[in-house]
């Protein structure tokens, strides 16, 4: 009876344990797809870690239904090379990838003909992008999709002794450009090349953070401006001499798209701008004969200097466009 009783005992665990499986395996019926797409991430990953890349974006794991596009924020690193990696994990027969910047600008595109789609790309700028994924053709319902971003460890790993090291590369001086012109310093067109422009910007810049005023391009400086707190948000006021046309935009991530936006409302013909950022606000006096555009820390103290810079060629001038960086006190008179 004992043994009878043992054997039942087993049997009943026995068939326990197989319903628990079943149930898992009903739950999960793609449970071994993203195994099969985090391995196959595995390979090129491990080849470009070889090549001084580190991953910087976790995998991402997703199911997309085949015949759709499914989208997902990364975040890139400016000034070096970023590697994007996607994988379909299960009877995937092309994968596409297409990458979009914070103004949904396409930047790149890559279609995979086979299950690993894999392109690299070295950003303007520094922040999230977005990577659309689509699955055109799948033998199953839906496919598990991995996605995988590294960037190179380039600037990033520089020895001391190499800090004063001249910078000519032109994406390198780009980036010098754009991040001194994002920290509100004037470095002139951004052509990546060293200018007379550029070179002051550098020295306004290392007087303010307390660095020997050289005015060179060196990795040292990429360094600390690539470390240097973003501003934000950003407005402007640009206008066009001569006539009677502005605009004006306020609350933008970047000093680089509150021009361009401030540009769009003037109808692109406005050759005169004044950027500004944080608790700033700036006004605009205009006469027939005579214009100011003004920062302060307040509208009324913008306001006050903006007219007192226009009346000394017109004593009829008057504010038509007001606004502060954050968007209050907006005010634009009829253009």
């Amino acid at each position: 009876m004992r043994k009878a009783a043992l054997i039942l005992t087993a049997l009943l665990i026995a068939v326990i344990l197989a319903a628990e499986t079943l149930s898992v395996h009903a739950q999960s019926p793609n449970a071994g797809a993203s195994e099969n797409a985090r391995s196959k991430l595995d390979q090129p990953a491990e080849f470009l870690i070889g090549q001084n890349y580190r991953q910087f974006v976790p995998k991402v794991i997703d199911k997309i239904l085949a015949g759709r596009v499914k989208s997902f924020p990364v975040r890139l690193v400016s000034g070096v090379l970023n590697a994007i990696i996607v994988s379909c994990g299960q009877d995937c027969d092309r994968v596409k990838i297409s990458l979009y910047d914070f103004r949904q600008s396409l930047v790149t595109e890559i279609d995979g003909k086979a299950d690993i789609a894999f392109k690299t790309i070295e950003p303007q700028y520094d922040g999230l992008y977005e990577v659309q994924v689509a699955v055109p053709g799948c033998h199953a319902t839906e496919c598990e999709v991995g996605l995988l971003v590294l960037h190179q460890e380039s600037v990033a790993t520089i020895k001391q002794s190499d800090n004063n090291a001249p910078i000519g590369d032109p994406n390198l001086m780009r980036e010098i450009q754009n991040r001194l012109y994002e920290l509100s310093f004037y470095p002139g067109p951004m052509d990546g090349k060293s200018n007379d422009s550029v070179k002051q910007a550098i020295r306004e810049f290392e007087a303010k953070n307390n660095m020997a005023q050289t005015g060179e391009p060196t990795q040292e400086l990429l360094r600390r401006l690539r470390g240097s707190t973003v501003l934000k948000p950003w407005g402007a006021i640009v206008y066009m001499k001569g006539g009677e046309r502005w605009g004006m935009s306020w609350g933008h991530e970047t000093r680089k798209a509150a021009v361009t936006s401030a540009l769009s409302s003037c109808g692109g013909e406005c050759s005169s701008e004044l950027s500004f950022f944080g608790t700033e606000c700036a006004a605009l006096a205009y006469s027939g004969k005579s214009w100011a555009i003004v920062a302060r820390d307040s509208v009324q103290s913008a306001r006050d200097a903006a007219i007192a810079e226009c009346r000394t060629k017109d004593k009829n001038c008057r504010i038509i466009a007001t606004v502060c960086a954050n968007g209050a006190e907006r005010y634009s008179a009829t253009q």
